[in-house]
């Protein structure tokens, strides 16, 4: 069974879109300096997406999502 559903990952180019004048050096530097604060932001936005979507789920108690229930799945 996967143990994990999304995954992300962030390269020079990425930067680069935002600052075209810098150089791929600059861009690693960047992304070494300031990764872990945004690997850290978007790990709490993803619990706050999930949470979300979960109490949406259960609301309109959409036949589609899943919700884990003392440790397996169930339909809603």
């Amino acid at each position: 069974m996967q143990s994990f559903y999304g995954s992300v990952a962030w390269g020079i180019e990425d930067v680069r879109k935002h600052r075209p004048g810098w150089t791929d050096e600059m861009c690693r530097e960047f992304l070494r300096d300031h990764g872990q604060s945004i690997a850290d932001a978007m790990t709490e936005t993803g619990w706050e997406i999930i949470e979300g979507v979960l109490a949406l789920a259960e609301q309109e108690e959409m036949p589609s999502w899943r919700i884990a229930e003392a440790g397996k799945e169930v339909e809603v």
